[in-house]
């Protein structure tokens, strides 16, 4: 049986080579060529459509994205396990920060997987976040 690798061995590797210069675009070609060697369904959506009827491959879809959250409360937990969040807890000496950062990217595997499982790209992660990030700063300035 093979054992699984430690944190502290995960930041020795050296990574899988980057294909492309746009670093987003980069991890989303790594994700989907992962999920493809899984069997990690996609939505194909040509022209962006803003609705689309509910069908068999849209539920299925739907069970992975249950999946997805599922692992991202679970990453989310052991990202909070790893910091001093307790403030009655007076025990904590120091942060693996190996470890917070390792858990933040396996949060992000799942958020790039939900984005790739419901047909969004590198170009149309970085539109809508430049577009809500407009919306989080304007909000602010309204007192939100």
């Amino acid at each position: 049986m093979e054992t699984r690798r430690q944190d502290e061995d995960v930041v020795k590797l050296d990574g899988v080579p980057q294909v492309c210069d746009d670093m987003l675009q980069d991890m989303c070609h790594h994700q989907q060529m992962f999920m493809d060697q899984i069997g990690v369904p996609v939505l194909e959506v040509f022209g962006r459509p803003s609705k689309i009827s509910v069908s068999d491959m849209v539920r299925m879809l739907t069970s992975y994205s249950q999946t997805c959250t599922t692992a991202l409360a679970c990453e989310t937990t052991e990202l909070l396990d790893a910091l001093p969040w307790k403030p009655w807890k007076k025990s904590y000496v120091e942060v693996d920060l190996h470890n917070v950062h390792l858990e933040i990217v396996d949060i992000f595997h799942f958020v790039l997987e939900l984005a790739l499982i419901w047909g969004m790209d590198a170009k149309l992660i970085h539109e809508i976040y430049l577009k809500k990030m407009q919306e989080n700063i304007d909000r602010q300035k309204k007192g939100y």
